[in-house]
C-alpha cells in the first residue's frame, strides 16, 4: 500500500487543476478594447509631444511582486522629466522558490488558451534630480504596471503515512482568478549613457501591490494586497534632434 502511494505522489495526474476560466472581475473582451483604447491614446500623445520633446524607445527586464515579465517602452523626455508608455510581456514560471501557500506572489501565470493575458501596461515617471554627473543620470521615479492573469498554485500536503512512519506527501496544482494585478512602486535608479543615443537604464522600488478578482471556487478577498518590491534594468535607444546631446 505505501509503495503505492509513493508512486502517486509526483504524477500530475492525481493533482487538481481549477480552470482558470472561473470569476473574474471583467470580462476578457472589456479589458482587451480597454487596454487597445489606452494604447492608441498614447500613442497619439507621443506622436504629439515627440515633436517637441526627446524620444526614446527601451526594453527591460522586471522583477515585481507578480513575477517576471519584458517591457517595451516609449520615452518622452523634457528638460528633467522623463515619461514612458508601453507594454509589459509577462512570462510565466513553473519553479517556485517556496511552497508556502502563497497565493499570488510570483504566481502569475498565462495558459495557451488565454494566451493574449501575456500583455500588460507599463507607465513611469523619472525625474532626474541631478543632470551634471556626466553619463550618469540619477533619477527617482513612479513606476505603475497593470496585468490580468490567473496564477499557478502547487502545494505538498501531507496525504498518509508509509510502512515506517514517514509523512508521505500528495502534490496539488490549482489554479485561481483571472485577476487583475496593480504594482505601482516608488524609488530611485540611474541611467548610464553609453553614447548620445545608447543607454543602460537601472532601478529599484518598493510600493503595494493590489489583486482585484472574484474566485468562485475557494474564498479569496475580492480585492487584496501585499508589499512589493521592482528590480529593472534595461537597455534603449534616444533619438536626438540634430544640435542637441543627453547633457541638454
Amino acid at each position: 500500500m505505501a509503495q503505492q502511494l509513493e508512486r502517486r505522489f509526483s504524477g500530475l495526474e492525481n493533482s487538481t487543476l481549477i480552470d482558470p476560466r472561473g470569476g473574474a472581475i471583467c470580462p476578457s473582451f472589456f479589458l482587451r478594447s480597454y487596454i487597445m483604447r489606452i494604447l492608441l491614446t498614447g500613442t497619439l500623445l507621443i506622436i504629439t509631444i515627440s515633436s517637441f520633446s526627446q524620444l526614446s524607445l527601451s526594453t527591460a527586464f522586471n522583477k515585481t511582486f507578480s513575477g517576471r515579465n519584458i517591457t517595451f517602452i516609449v520615452g518622452i523626455t523634457k528638460k528633467k522629466s522623463e515619461i514612458g508608455l508601453g507594454l509589459r510581456f509577462n512570462i510565466n514560471k513553473l519553479a517556485h522558490n517556496d511552497d508556502q501557500f502563497n497565493v499570488y506572489k510570483d504566481r502569475l501565470y498565462v495558459y495557451p488558451d488565454h494566451s493574449w493575458q501575456h500583455l500588460g501596461l507599463n507607465f513611469y515617471h523619472h525625474f532626474i534630480f541631478y543632470k551634471k554627473g556626466g553619463c550618469v543620470l540619477p533619477f527617482v521615479f513612479y513606476d505603475v504596471q497593470l496585468a490580468y492573469a490567473a496564477t499557478r498554485n502547487r502545494s505538498y500536503l501531507p496525504y498518509s503515512y508509509n510502512a515506517s512512519g514517514k509523512t508521505l506527501y500528495m502534490y496539488h496544482l490549482d489554479s485561481f482568478g483571472p485577476f487583475g494585478w496593480i504594482e505601482p512602486t516608488v524609488g530611485a535608479g540611474m541611467t548610464v549613457n553609453f553614447s548620445d543615443n545608447f543607454f543602460l537604464r537601472q532601478k529599484a522600488g518598493f510600493g503595494v501591490s493590489l489583486i482585484t478578482g472574484i474566485e468562485t471556487n475557494v474564498k479569496l478577498n475580492p480585492i487584496d494586497w501585499s508589499f512589493c518590491t521592482l528590480i529593472h534594468i534595461g537597455v534603449g535607444y534616444r533619438f536626438l534632434k540634430s544640435g542637441k546631446s543627453t547633457s541638454n
